[in-house]
């Protein structure tokens, strides 16, 4: 009977090569290169997350009577060392490779004798596959071998030939996976490019998003809620932004729409108060809205960021700025005393007008 190969799915890692079985009913892999060498990735670390690791399972031996035993077998060492030894000795670091995890869910051997001196086996196998990042492990897939030979009751050494070539293919298929998704799978980016636009609605609803060629106007002051204030005029407006990611060869490419915007429904005025002086008023306060949602974007395309930092960088980023919007706006507003000083307005509308003008040229 020939041994058969029963493949669930086609990922696996390691080359176990086995030595006979010792008294000890130990497993010994043994140093062995083969032709093959991983170029997308190397092992970094090995770990074992079976429920149950007191041993991989059963063989059948011969006793010194030549009666056939079954006893307790385990790898020499352990699970994890030894087979993080074997893999990191016999498996070049190809450069630039990913740095992985092989985590063990499932290792088991199990033996049992023939009426005919032969001894059936099985080897069954699942383990998981994760990537090396910053935060901790990255999951990436899982897979399932069985095998199945037969073998003389007083020679375990063709154990060693069925795993090579079990393992070989496992480790071959992973570096194929590797190859065929790093364009299009974001877990295995190595890079992220980050550009920024404006967003612009294709028909002007009841949000405007700034733009110098479309100012505010009283028409805009679509608010019916008009509240007892002492102010003439309000509008709260806003930042906020819209991203699309891609990958393509390796690299995230994201692509940012922000929004500085004000609701014409977040914008009332007192029909006594419409003076070309108090549009200018509120026109600066979302003019300093379009200088926070620069000051954004810079803070971003100057960040160091990574596939596995940038979300998180983002929307702190968002909150931050959020806060800077809100310090600037209530500065603005006593220091003008919500436009009564003429003298601030006027230096404050310099200030605003400098930093427009700073923004439109770097734009060019």
């Amino acid at each position: 009977m020939r041994g058969g190969i029963t493949n669930f799915s086609s990922l696996l890692i390691g080359l176990f090569l086995f030595s006979a079985a010792s008294a000890s009913a130990q497993i010994t892999l043994t140093d062995q290169k083969t032709a093959f060498q991983p170029q997308e990735f190397f092992v970094a670390d090995v770990v074992d997350e079976r429920p149950e690791k007191s041993s991989l399972g059963l063989m059948v031996s011969k006793d010194q009577t030549g009666k056939s035993t079954t006893k307790a077998v385990d790898l020499k060492g352990g699970t994890e060392q030894e087979i993080e030894r074997y893999i990191t000795k016999n498996y070049t670091r190809n450069r630039g490779s990913r740095a992985s995890v092989f985590g063990i869910k499932e290792l088991h051997l199990s033996e049992s004798s023939r009426t005919d001196g032969m001894v059936d086996g099985r080897i069954t196998v699942h383990l998981s596959l994760g990537l090396q990042k910053p935060y901790g492990v990255e999951p990436l897939v899982s897979s399932q071998y069985a095998l199945n030979y037969r073998r003389p009751a007083a020679n375990a050494s063709s154990i060693e030939g069925h795993l090579r070539k079990l393992f070989e293919k496992g480790l071959s298929h992973f570096d194929e996976w590797l190859k065929e998704n790093a364009n299009s799978d974001s877990r295995l980016a190595r890079e992220v490019r980050i550009s920024f636009s404006d967003y612009k609605d294709a028909i002007e609803g009841d949000t405007i998003y700034y733009s110098p060629n479309r100012p505010l106007k009283w028409a805009d002051f679509q608010s019916k809620n008009i509240r007892v204030s002492r102010y003439d005029a309000v509008v709260i407006p806003s930042i906020g932004f819209i991203q699309e990611a891609r990958v393509h060869k390796s690299v995230i490419y994201v692509d940012i729409a922000m929004k500085a915007y004000l609701p014409k429904s977040a914008a009332w005025v007192r029909s006594s108060a419409m003076s070309y002086y108090t549009l200018n008023h509120e026109q600066r306060h979302f003019d300093i809205v379009r200088i926070i949602s620069e000051q954004f974007k810079q803070k971003v395309l100057n960040a160091n960021l990574t596939p596995e930092n940038y979300l998180a960088f983002l929307n702190m980023q968002h909150l931050d700025s959020l806060r800077d919007l809100h310090k600037m706006q209530k500065a603005y507003d006593d220091e003008t005393s919500h436009g009564l000083n003429l003298g601030a307005q006027e230096k404050w509308n310099k200030k605003i007008d400098e930093e427009l003008k700073s923004i439109f040229i770097a734009s060019q």
